[in-house]
């Protein structure tokens, strides 16, 4: 049904699409989306091993650097076997975040908590959406996969959440 509204939307705005260039922008979007997510979340729990006193939150960090460095690696297997290319640096949003985490002081905690809450609940968004609907098989695979982990890990960050 979604892919009906965007040819009939694109079709009276007087262009077309064809399935495969649909499927590989979603497919280009969604690889360039995770790793995007997989970089920032990485580079920001390293931050919090840095700034953080807190036991639970630099046991979160030292988490999502060590699932985040695992699902990276995977990411970046399955988009070189589907020649796709992955982002080397942050995007403006994500360089965002870290410049502001990075200037954070006596909040830094609450900060960090309430950022990867955001970002595991898009994060659990993207990959169940490529989950079900992507096309590449193999990126389709790595999103049912990886998605326990980023459930799990939006569960632990929102019960810490709840405790701050």
């Amino acid at each position: 049904m979604k892919i009906a509204t965007v040819f009939a939307a694109v079709i009276l705005a007087g262009g077309i699409v064809t399935a495969p260039a649909f499927a590989l922008d979603k497919t280009d979007a969604f690889v360039a989306a995770a790793a995007q997510a997989n970089m920032s979340e990485i580079a920001l729990s390293q931050l919090a091993l840095q700034k953080s006193q807190n036991p639970r939150i630099r046991r979160f960090a030292q988490h999502m650097i060590d699932d985040h460095t695992k699902a990276g690696t995977k990411l970046a297997v399955v988009a070189r076997q589907e020649h796709l290319t992955l982002p080397d640096a942050p995007d403006t949003e994500h360089a965002a975040k870290l410049a502001d985490l990075t200037a954070r002081t006596a909040d830094f905690d609450r900060a960090y908590v309430d950022t990867m809450v955001a970002d595991h609940v898009a994060a659990v968004a993207l990959f169940s959406d490529f989950a079900d609907t992507g096309k590449d098989l193999y990126l389709k695979k790595f999103a049912q996969n990886t998605l326990p982990t980023l459930s799990a890990h939006k569960a632990t960050i929102t019960a810490l959440q709840k405790k701050m």
